[in-house]
């Protein structure tokens, strides 16, 4: 073979090389990174406690294109993902199937945003929380109604609910209620600041007396601009030792 043609030969196997290179790349990108959501829209998948691998599979059908889930399967083989099943809300959306699988076997989660409104009922309060973690209503009322649990905290069954600053706050599915109710203290904690304490103090009342106030005027109106007056209507009843008056929640 001639000089010539042989450094054709060469460039043409360069080619293709080149050209199954690319494919490769291409096909490679197809099932590691093209988004898993077969929407196109992030949704999310809950992985319980009492999950396994099947199970696991079965609630990614729902929302996994075929081929990324074929590769999370594939992953998840080679890496041993059922041994390392890890409870929580994960999202499955424009990430593809390599993202998605490191963030189930690393348990890095989707975080909840849930927001604690003011309420006069701990069954209201209940209500609200548990549409959004994983413990029931029962677990939460039994730990907010036990004597024990509200001592733990600086409260009593009939005050515990004014440890729960409505707020917006970011939790984990699967927070337990123990968790939960650590992270609300340490929140009720920050927010009765020395200064609001002592404000509190000086107008006469306690910060349970405050927050149960606050819940008052809250039904009341939806209007912040109404809420001063309406909160002093009810503060000059109180020093009158007058009955509130207040709709019955």
């Amino acid at each position: 073979m001639t000089k010539t043609k042989r450094k054709k030969s060469n460039h043409k196997g360069l080619k293709v090389a080149g050209v199954v290179a690319l494919l490769g790349g291409i096909i490679a990108y197809f099932f590691l990174f093209s988004s898993m959501s077969k929407t196109g829209e992030k949704e999310y998948v809950f992985i319980d406690n009492d999950d396994n691998i099947d199970s696991v599979y079965t609630k990614l059908e729902h929302v996994s294109t075929k081929h990324s889930l074929w590769t999370f399967k594939q992953l998840a083989k080679v890496l041993a993902y059922k041994k390392h099943i890890r409870s929580g809300r994960y999202a499955v959306g424009s990430s593809g199937a390599l993202q998605t699988f490191r963030n189930f076997r690393n348990g890095s989660q989707a975080p909840v945003t849930l927001t604690i409104r003011s309420v006069r009922t701990l069954g209201d309060l209940a209500d609200d929380i548990c549409k959004k973690l994983i413990f029931s209503h029962k677990d939460f009322m039994n730990a907010v109604t036990s004597p024990e649990v509200c001592k733990k905290y600086g409260y009593t069954p009939e005050t515990i609910i004014g440890m729960f600053i409505p707020n917006t706050y970011d939790f984990y599915w699967d927070t337990s209620v123990d968790e939960f109710l650590e992270k609300m203290s340490k929140e009720d904690k920050k927010f009765w600041s020395f200064e609001r304490t002592q404000k509190a103090e000086s107008n006469g009342f306690s910060k349970e007396e405050v927050m149960t106030l606050a819940s008052i005027v809250d039904e009341e109106t939806d209007n912040e601009g109404e809420m001063p007056k309406i909160a002093g209507m009810y503060i000059n009843r109180l020093h009158r030792n007058m009955a509130l008056q207040a709709t019955q929640p």
